[in-house]
């Protein structure tokens, strides 16, 4: 860890003091600057940082380095004469380079922690599989996550079928888009797009883009930003899921890997809705068929049990399909997060130096946060195992005692 000062209680200085107080890899020592109503001074003294109005005070807190962000090269060279020659200033263009590399520091740890954070949602969301019923507030469920998710006001889910879009989950849009149940492609349109290539298409700015510039439904709700993400079925698109927003944005690749895992549950959830829709509909022909074929009872009831054991292999087949998908989804998880608990544990055993009070219970609360969140994925991938039939039972032998005691 570096022991750092900086010269200078300018604007950039307060800049600098705030990114370089969470940073584990710097100790910030003291401040120099002669006007105390400065804003870095006003920030130092909140933070209980050391602040000198001369340079021989500060050389009697030891720094290694000193970053001079004032823009005076004399300030430099009085720093280094009090030193002896003994202290590396930084200033200029390396006083920026190092800014950029704290600011990109800052930057990814928060991040992660965001990543955490929408890992945790879209686990929610699976151990809530099955259980909301119906579907359609299932869908709309997952539809308010990702909302939330992307921070963005509107959105929608829609089914693609028969050459048509039709809508059964929506938030923040208007009632009159809400009342326009189906509609069909519009040839190059953005839809079109999105079914033909089956990728997702991220639009900043809606009158930029031949996609979406001409769109009367975009042009109506006032939609300025967008992102389309298939939900593809057996190598097919079944739906798409629109996030909507009303001035124009960037969608970070983060929020883009987290709706890409939500679009595979919605693709879970309408194939059971396609599934569960169909079974009713032919449960309801088969009905009409029994009354008609009154006469023929023995014959139509083993033809209706051999369709209702091809019922219970669909329902099934349902059933592996959201237990792979849990499980895959669990694999592809705790990837990541082992990465997470295992970098802690290093800063936790301090191999790269110590850390201040706050830096260790931060990242204490970050190991602890992540063995329980592994804890819920082992969970679940447990569940996963028993439904599948892969839970092995092990029998040993033990004492009583031992267990009693």
């Amino acid at each position: 860890m570096v022991r750092l000062a900086i010269a200078g209680g300018n604007i950039g200085g307060s800049a600098l003091i705030s990114l370089l107080r969470g940073d584990p890899n710097t100790e910030l020592v003291g401040i120099y600057e002669k006007k105390q109503d400065a804003p870095g001074v006003i920030l130092a003294k909140k933070w209980n940082l050391p602040v000198f109005e001369d340079v021989k005070s500060l050389s009697t807190i030891n720094p290694e380095m000193i970053i001079n962000v004032t823009g005076d090269l004399k300030l430099s060279n009085e720093i280094r004469l009090a030193f002896g020659n003994r202290i590396e200033v930084i200033e200029g263009i390396g006083a920026k380079l190092i800014w950029e590399i704290i600011e990109k520091q800052k930057r990814a740890r928060i991040e992660a922690f965001r990543t955490i954070e929408n890992q945790k949602t879209i686990y929610g969301l699976v151990s809530k599989l099955g259980v909301v019923e119906p579907v359609d507030n299932f869908l709309g469920l997952i539809l308010e996550k990702a909302i939330e998710l992307t921070n963005a006001p509107a959105g929608s889910i829609a089914v693609y079928e028969n050459g048509e879009m039709r809508l059964i989950a929506s938030k923040g849009l208007s009632k009159r888009f809400i009342e326009n149940k189906a509609w069909g492609i519009m040839p190059g349109g953005l839809t079109e797009a999105v079914i033909k290539n089956k990728e997702i298409i991220s639009i900043n700015d809606t009158q930029k883009v031949d996609y979406t510039r001409n769109n009367p439904a975009l042009i109506s709700e006032n939609i300025r930003a967008l992102i389309a993400l298939p939900v593809v079925l057996k190598d097919k698109v079944a739906g798409i899921l629109y996030i909507d927003d009303f001035k124009p944005r960037q969608f970070p690749e983060r929020q883009k890997a987290s709706l890409n895992l939500l679009a595979g549950l919605i693709g879970i959830s309408i194939d059971r809705y396609i599934l569960v829709r169909d079974l009713k509909k032919e449960l309801e022909d088969k009905t009409r068929e029994l009354e008609e074929l009154n006469e023929n009872l023995e014959k139509k009831v083993l033809e209706k049990t051999e369709e209702f054991e091809k019922i219970n292999k669909e329902l099934e087949r349902a059933n592996q399909i959201k237990g792979r998908f849990i499980a895959n989804m669990g694999h592809e998880l705790r990837t990541p997060l082992n990465s997470i608990l295992g970098f802690s544990d290093v800063l936790i055993e301090k191999t790269f130096g110590d850390l201040s009070g706050n830096q260790e219970r931060y990242v204490k609360n970050i190991y602890s946060s992540g063995k329980h969140l592994l804890e819920l994925i082992n969970n679940i991938l447990d569940i996963a195992k028993i439904e599948a039939g892969k839970y092995e039972m092990v029998y040993e032998t033990f004492s009583i005692d031992d267990v009693v005691g």
